[in-house]
């Protein structure tokens, strides 16, 4: 069994497509996830599956829109991805110079375009793939 993160976008934000997480455990565990837990409001959950990424995002979002009637997009990364991200963390050599609370790391389903990844000014953007 595989320890996964998935993070539903656009649930639960503004009052758009709203998602009890009370209700995506149990749509979760309907489809054989394994120690399904929620994080806060956020539609985000840990949990474990013998799946792949790729078809457990594609039950998740499937299942969520036969029961619900919206499709999140699903973004599935692993304990090892999480881990990844920490130990590669581009600003480790200067974290005493950085207020980590301003530190952010985001998560695409797909690459954006580097057009679109303009940061103000007196921001420090790292993009890995």
């Amino acid at each position: 069994m595989n320890l996964f993160i998935a993070l539903l976008r656009g649930v639960n934000v503004g009052g758009a497509q709203i998602l009890p997480m009370a209700e995506l455990r149990n749509i979760c565990s309907k489809l054989g996830l394994q120690d399904v837990e929620t994080i806060l409001q956020s539609g985000n959950l840990i949990f474990r599956s013998s799946l792949s990424s790729a078809k457990v995002g594609a039950a998740i979002s499937a299942a969520i829109e036969t029961e619900l009637g919206f499709r999140p997009e699903t973004i599935i990364r692993t304990a090892d991805d999480l881990s990844n991200v920490i130990s590669g963390n581009p600003f480790a050599d200067r974290m005493d110079q950085i207020d980590g609370s301003k530190l952010a790391v985001s998560f695409l389903a797909h690459p954006a375009p580097i057009s679109v990844i303009a940061p103000p000014e007196a921001e420090e953007v790292h993009i890995i793939c």
